[in-house]
């Protein structure tokens, strides 16, 4: 929808409080160029000591019309928040210079805001057709020198507002998106050879950040428009019309929901990990291979270490979905943090993971370790599913991992294993009433690209950090004891510290979750769909984003026909050479020995 959408729109505005001649009794049109000499009003104003602050807010309304590339826009409403901070009534004549800019030139708006008293607050609002919805803004301000009396700030915010049309059909509204050609020629050797699913279609190379911007924003306010009389009906709607998304292990309604309590430790968990990581370089060349790149989780381990009143499957929640991705040694010490502090059933079942899906030797090694002193049947259901997981190294370092423990009652586990095919061939069942034929398949998922397929749009009227400054800040000056907990800090950050900005395509990502346009916010107490686990891998022509990327794998159930069907047992080797045979082989010898050897 949005390849149409190729200028930029930069919108810059300059504070310029102007007294116009009390000869001229012509008033001015809005659509008037400049007003006249600006900077003798400036000095005008600084001596009568008038001052004020601006607040420039810009709300793209589009009222949709079809047309042959998808839907159009229409004009932009801004307004502009006037506050006198000054002593003095500004003049009668006080006006704006806004200047819009984009490539074709620059043009200047003349606004009128009039006389405000001291202290009074004024909204006023213009309409501006831009050429293009691209909408980017620049922020201008502090245009007094140090010694005046007074200061001018001019702050802007984009908004973005879409009434659409109720007779458009809603699967107009769902995210462009080639159908790719399952033309399986080879089984995947690594990880970088998985397929790929996505929500949508990656903007065209050399896209700047102001389109990026508005394909991110209108994608999210489509969501919204969608949801608006059932809940998840877009994520309904868009599994319908996607047979590459319908196989996968998508949650709604409350599955995917964290709520009341839990929902507020865990948005104070999230909040920590996430102010740490901020505080640290994202695009770093060893950011996820380096064994000794463990700062991250080594802060983390010493709060959460002290902060025993989150519930252990809260932390570990967390702690899955943000430290996992991270560096080798962030994700050893998480390891090491999981034996030590947390004991429980969570910490058991987040340890086997780290056995059987890290592709460092070390992470396993320890992981298993960690294993041999937690009860059996806190993670056997998890190393039997591993099983057949459909990507054979995971069902290898199951069984491997099985033998090692001595696991004896799981040798009939093993045995079944033996007794069926490859768990990657197509299987054919009855369908309401038809034979159809699927497939198992380890699938792959751009965590940057792709925040709108695993979370939903923060709702509507979510505040932005700056507007949550004055509360941050009065939550920082209170006085907090060696005491005091996450728990306690929950009630306080609530629903505001539970989302994340979307990352603009054409943008660099300069920071952990930034939160700088309340359009771009996703929830993370909304997910829907939860990766098995997470490996970085390269991306080719990243442009402004890592070069290095979080990938999410997850696995698919995906309907085929016969002829591909036909090309998977081609593929596939016969099961005496089927590397979940050769593994619970080897499995079940170890355990013999490890039987035969055991004392009576």
């Amino acid at each position: 929808m949005v390849a149409c959408f190729k200028w930029q729109l930069i919108v810059c505005v300059v504070f310029l409080a102007q007294a116009l001649a009390a000869s001229a009794p012509q008033e001015p049109r809005p659509q008037d160029s400049k007003p006249q000499e600006p900077l003798r009003s400036i000095a005008e104003m600084k001596r009568r000591g008038l001052t004020a602050s601006v607040d420039l807010g810009a709300e793209l309304k589009m009222s949709v019309k079809k047309t042959s590339n998808g839907y159009v826009d229409q004009p932009a409403t801004f307004e502009v928040a006037i506050h006198n901070i000054g002593t003095e009534t500004t003049l009668a004549d006080a006006s704006l210079l806004i200047k819009f800019t984009n490539g074709l030139g620059t043009e200047d708006y003349g606004l009128r805001f009039g006389a405000v008293s001291p202290n009074e607050k004024r909204t006023v609002s213009f309409e501006y057709k831009p050429l293009l919805p691209s909408l980017h803004v620049e922020v201008c301000e502090g245009i007094w020198d140090d010694n005046s009396t007074g200061w001018t700030q001019a702050r802007t915010s984009a908004r973005f507002y879409i009434p659409y049309d109720p007779k458009i059909p809603l699967h107009d509204l769902l995210p462009a998106r080639r159908q790719p050609a399952q033309q399986l020629t080879q089984l995947p050797a690594n990880l970088s050879d998985v397929p790929e699913v996505s929500f949508a279609d990656p903007l065209a190379k050399g896209s700047k950040a102001p389109e990026g911007q508005f394909h991110v924003a209108s994608a999210l306010e489509k969501i919204k428009y969608v949801n608006q009389k059932k809940t998840d009906a877009y994520m309904e709607l868009l599994l319908s019309r996607r047979a590459d998304l319908a196989g996968l292990p998508f949650l709604r309604g409350d599955a995917c929901r964290t709520k009341g309590e839990s929902r507020q430790q865990f948005a104070a968990t999230t909040k920590m990990i996430r102010d740490i990581q901020r505080r640290r370089a994202f695009d770093v060349r060893a950011h996820f291979a380096d064994f000794s790149d463990s700062g991250q989780m080594t802060e983390v381990v010493n709060i959460l270490a002290e902060k025993r009143t989150i519930p252990s499957a809260i932390q570990v929640a967390a702690l899955w979905q943000m430290i996992t991705p991270e560096s080798a040694g962030n994700r050893l010490e998480l390891v090491k943090h999981l034996h030590r502090n947390v004991s429980d059933a969570e910490g058991t079942r987040a340890l086997a993971k780290l056995a059987i899906y890290s592709e460092e030797e070390q992470i396993r090694s320890t992981a298993f370790l960690a294993l041999m002193t937690r009860r059996d049947q806190d993670y056997t259901d998890i190393l039997v599913s591993a099983l057949s997981y459909p990507w054979p190294d995971v069902a290898e370092r199951a069984s491997a991992t099985i033998a090692k423990l001595g696991r004896t009652d799981l040798a009939p586990r093993l045995q079944e294993v033996l007794k069926k095919p490859d768990p990657r061939l197509p299987q054919t069942r009855l369908v309401d009433g038809k034979k159809k034929t699927f497939v198992r398949e380890l699938v792959r998922i751009n965590h940057l690209r792709n925040c709108m397929l695993c979370h939903a749009p923060a709702p509507v009227g979510e505040p932005t950090p700056v507007e949550r400054a004055g509360e941050t800040n009065r939550l920082a000056s209170r006085r907090r004891t060696s005491s005091s907990s996450l728990v306690e800090r929950a009630g306080e950050i609530q629903q505001a510290e539970s989302t994340g900005e979307v990352p603009i395509p054409g943008s660099a990502i300069t920071r952990y979750y930034g939160e700088s346009n309340r359009d771009l916010l996703v929830r993370f107490d909304v997910t829907y769909l939860r990766q098995d686990f997470s490996a970085p891998l390269a991306v080719a022509d990243a442009d402004q984003w890592p070069s290095m990327q979080r990938y999410d794998f997850v696995v698919r159930t995906r309907e085929i026909n016969e002829a591909e069907a036909a090309t998977w047992r081609k593929l596939l080797p016969a099961d005496a050479a089927s590397p979940y045979h050769r593994a619970a082989r080897m499995a079940l010898a170890s355990l013999s020995r490890t039987e035969r050897s055991a004392p009576e």
